[in-house]
């Protein structure tokens, strides 16, 4: 070691030297083998055990579902089946449920540790004011395991579906990659210093998924075949390990990146500088809309899906991503915002699919679309009454979740009526908008 000092002294003078150097002594610091062997411990402990506990809360016919979704063997899907065949409550009891839940907020915890390790923070939340984060953070990674495989099966009828799979794919890896540590650590490192590693972890899964695609399957065959349902959660575990080791590579290397640079805005733009120009972007994009299925003649369900899906996708993410990089709101609000956004830009991913050109479903997933963006523009506009866009916020919030309640009331109404319905509601939401940034252009924003 003592012959080798000399030539690593020599290579952290070095402009191109210093990185690698930094992100070797990082890696050591973090024990980042040691932390990957226990997240990958506690994740098989603490997320499987949720899954299966919501399957068996949802009903027992979700148990191959839940067995094709872990790709487990025909050997082991009987454990699964047992698990699941009373259904309900009853197949863990209250009692039980609730310690399943709180003791998956282990892995929570241990993610907290390992984090406060990458980035040097002292303290993170503890105790009973802290446990929201521990479960939203939990039942964040299980809902991350299985949206992937849905974010898969939505873009199956999509132009260039593999392309389209794997952007919805990179997005949603790097969004839970700095969603869960700015959770577990409190706000203490702002998300737009955690987006860089999210960004790499999204890139690297891009590559490790498809791999586990078809190593997974394979191992997991293997294992039961050899040594029973024992080798197949030791199989699980490796992998687990290296996804945690991948997750804990990423949060290493953004955190030496961000250092290196010395501030994240030479990094990643902050999206505050540029909030105003993306509020006005959705609103012109729901005029434009409005206005095209106004006047596009002969339209069709499936046009009618693309475009409002559309409208649904842009308004969605870019709400999700403000609330995710500007810190105008607490934690809760934040949160809450988020899921709100992202759910609104799956139902948009839903109408873009049309699984079934029928108008009448048409019809209620746009509109539970309307109504989870309505919902969340009074939720935001409640959370900030001073902000001088309130006002606009509030109106344009009300009548989007009117009109979405109109819709679902009268859901059989025919193409043609929608059409009138939704395109005079996205005209209007969109004037909304626009005009409330115009107005409140120096005030805050969500």
């Amino acid at each position: 070691m003592q012959r080798l000092r000399p030539a690593a002294d020599w290579l952290a003078r070095q402009r191109a030297g210093r990185l690698p150097m930094r992100f070797a002594t990082a890696l050591v610091r973090v024990q980042i083998f040691d932390r990957s062997m226990t997240l990958a411990a506690q994740a098989f402990t603490s997320v499987f055990p949720v899954l299966i506990m919501l399957a068996a809360v949802l009903g027992q016919g979700l148990s191959a579902q839940v067995a094709e979704l872990a790709h487990l063997p025909e050997a082991s899907r009987q454990v699964i089946d047992e698990a699941l065949s009373h259904g309900g409550l009853s197949a863990f009891g209250v009692v039980g449920s609730l310690v399943v839940l709180l003791s998956s907020t282990g892995l929570a915890r241990a993610l907290a540790r390992a984090y406060a390790a990458v980035w040097a923070v002292g303290h993170t939340p503890a105790g009973p004011r802290a446990a929201w984060r521990w479960l939203a953070t939990v039942l964040t990674l299980a809902a991350s395991a299985v949206g992937t495989r849905l974010l898969t099966w939505l873009t199956a009828d999509l132009p260039l579906p593999r392309a389209s799979s794997a952007m919805l794919l990179l997005v949603a890896d790097s969004a839970v990659a700095v969603l869960v540590p700015w959770l577990l650590l409190g706000g203490a490192v702002p998300a737009r210093l955690l987006a860089p590693g999210g960004i790499i972890f999204g890139l690297v899964m891009l590559v490790v998924r498809p791999v586990g695609s078809i190593y997974l399957p394979r191992a997991l065959q293997s294992s039961a075949h050899r040594y029973g349902t024992i080798g197949v959660a030791f199989t699980y575990i490796s992998w687990l390990y290296v996804i945690a080791f991948c997750l804990l590579l990423a949060a290493v290397a953004g955190q030496v990146v961000v250092q290196e640079r010395g501030a994240a805005m030479q990094l990643l733009p902050e999206l505050t500088a540029h909030r105003d120009g993306l509020q006005l972007f959705a609103g012109t994009v729901a005029i434009v809309i409005g206005v095209a299925a106004f006047g596009w003649p002969f339209a069709t369900v499936h046009l009618i899906g693309f475009l409002f899906g559309l409208n649904l996708i842009v308004t969605g993410f870019i709400r999700a991503g403000l609330l995710l990089f500007v810190p105008a709101y607490p934690p809760l609000y934040r949160v809450l915002g988020i899921a709100f956004g992202v759910l609104t830009g799956i139902v948009g991913i839903l109408c873009l699919r049309n699984i079934t050109g029928s108008v009448a479903l048409l019809v209620v997933v746009i509109a539970v679309g309307w109504l989870l963006d309505g919902l969340l523009g009074l939720f935001l506009a409640a959370g900030r009454p001073a902000d001088t866009r309130a006002g606009w916020r509030f109106g344009t919030a009300l009548a989007l979740a009117l009109g979405a309640i109109a819709v679902l009331i009268w859901s059989k109404i025919g193409l043609a009526t929608f059409i009138a319905i939704g395109a005079t509601v996205l005209i209007f939401v969109g004037i909304a908008q626009v005009t409330g940034v115009l107005v409140g252009r120096r005030s805050p924003l969500s």
